[in-house]
Formats: C-alpha cells, sequence, structure tokens
C-alpha cells in the first residue's frame, strides 16, 4: 500500500538500515497507572521514540560500517544489532503504552504487525529486505497517525 516501500527493494542491506526505524515505546514508561491515553498524547510519545530508536539504529549502522566493509558471513548479526534490536525494544515499550481508550485493537494490531516483522527478519536476515517485512506495520501506524514510525 505504502508506494514508496516498493523502491526500497533494490537498495542495499545498508541502504535499508539507513532508512527511519519505527520505534515503539515510552519516555519514562509513565503509562501504566495513570490510565489510557488520550490519542495526541500516545502520538507524540510514540512519535518520539520512535526518533529516539532511530537514532541507535542509524549510530549501531555508523559504527558497524565504521569498522570497514561488512563481510557476507557477518551479514545476519549486522542486520540484528543494527535493526532488530531497537525495533524489539521499541515494540516491547509501545505494547506497555496504555492506548487510547476505543484505540485498543489498533494499537494491538500495530504491535503485532512489527513483532511479525521482526520474526521475519530474524528467521532470514539477509534476504528480509526485499519482502518488506514491515510493510503492514508501516502502513497501520501512518494510518493511526506515528508519522516518524516506519521502516
Amino acid at each position: 500500500m505504502l508506494s514508496g516501500n516498493r523502491s526500497v527493494m533494490g537498495l542495499s542491506l545498508l541502504a535499508i538500515l539507513a532508512l527511519p526505524v519505527v520505534a515503539f515505546a515510552l519516555i519514562g514508561c509513565g503509562s501504566g497507572d495513570s490510565g489510557p491515553l488520550k490519542k495526541s498524547a500516545f502520538v507524540e510519545e510514540a512519535n518520539a521514540i520512535c526518533v529516539e530508536a532511530e537514532q541507535e539504529r542509524k549510530q549501531g549502522t555508523e559504527d558497524l560500517v565504521d569498522d570497514g566493509d561488512v563481510d557476507p558471513s557477518e551479514e545476519a548479526e549486522v542486520v540484528s544489532e543494527a535493526l532488530v534490536s531497537p525495533v524489539q525494544t521499541m515494540t516491547e515499550e509501545l505494547g506497555d503504552l496504555s492506548p487510547p481508550k476505543g484505540d485498543e485493537k489498533q494499537v494491538k494490531a500495530i504491535v503485532a504487525a512489527f513483532e511479525d516483522g521482526v520474526a521475519k527478519v530474524e528467521a532470514d536476515p539477509v534476504g528480509a529486505e526485499e519482502k518488506l517485512p514491515f510493510a503492514k506495520a508501516n502502513e497501520l501506524a501512518l494510518e493511526y497517525g506515528l508519522t516518524d514510525c516506519t521502516i
């Protein structure tokens, strides 16, 4: 559904890793006892975490690239360190947020789509980029208003 994702197929692994990462988490994780967040607050907090996770992913990618060319036998490790770990963390933190009342199913679907994307990348770290493992998660996140939360 996101036409921009189709152009990603031809990019190299490192180019894929240079794209914005979906990062769902809550700074301070303060939503538990305060009840459901209003949608605007939820979106703001989730987008802030996405930006933070993107910075972590970029730093991880830069560190790996600075070490020299990536050996093909190490590509799976590169993907895991630079992409999977930050996305996994943000997905867990998003799941910890109290979604706005009435939006529980939408938020749960977004979290599930990112979990599915992570599982696909873990199953085939080198070949996953061609399959656009986060396409559904990106679509759902954008539909919900999480503009900084696409991979």
